[in-house]
């Protein structure tokens, strides 16, 4: 009876090392050139001044998309503080990551040479991010105590180029130099 539990211990090992090997076979070692099953971006709408991720499903565009916001951010407090906003979502998205779905376990190999595991987790295929203008402008406003008017014509002046990057890019650049350019009527 003693050494009942011994012998448990030690089947028990025996399978749960044979499990482990048959799953590592199964589940060959994933190289390079994984294309992504879905996509997660991470993005701000500037007229609401909240954080948003996207999920989307590769494939057929438009399938599968789900938007989500991210709780408060610490920009709300300056919507409510200058009465910014704007009626229709304005959102641009600047961190974009790929993943390739994982239900088992595999090991990928990054470019330095080692392998990396994931047991039952998506594996990050693709990351790109992008400069959010809105976003430094708004980081602007907030280091410096500007005038609710000139707060609220620089914050026009990005709704009217908000679809215009270079435009967009160009007239926040403007703003933090102190300038604002563009016509009279934009002022």
């Amino acid at each position: 009876m003693r050494g009942m539990p011994t012998v448990k211990i030690i089947l028990l090992s025996a399978l749960f090392l044979c499990t482990c090997t048959t799953l590592v076979l199964l589940c060959p070692p994933e190289t390079g050139g994984r294309k992504p099953d879905y996509y997660i971006a991470r993005g701000f709408d500037f007229a609401n001044g909240r954080f948003v991720i996207r999920k989307e499903e590769a494939g057929e565009a438009g399938s599968g998309i789900t938007v989500t916001y991210c709780g408060d951010s610490t920009f709300q407090g300056l919507y409510r503080k200058y009465g910014l906003g704007h009626g229709i979502p304005m959102i641009r998205y600047s961190a974009v990551t790929g993943y390739s779905r994982n239900f088992l376990i595999r090991t990928v190999k990054n470019p330095n040479g080692k392998r990396k595991w994931f047991f039952f987790r998506d594996i990050p295929c693709i990351a790109g991010d992008a400069y959010n203008p809105v976003l430094e402008l708004l980081r602007f406003i907030q280091r410096n105590e500007l005038p609710p008017a000139e707060v609220r014509r620089m914050y026009e002046g990005c709704v009217r180029r908000f679809w215009s990057d270079g435009e967009l890019n160009a007239y926040v650049r403007d703003c933090i130099r102190g300038g604002c350019g563009g016509t009279a009527k934009d002022r």
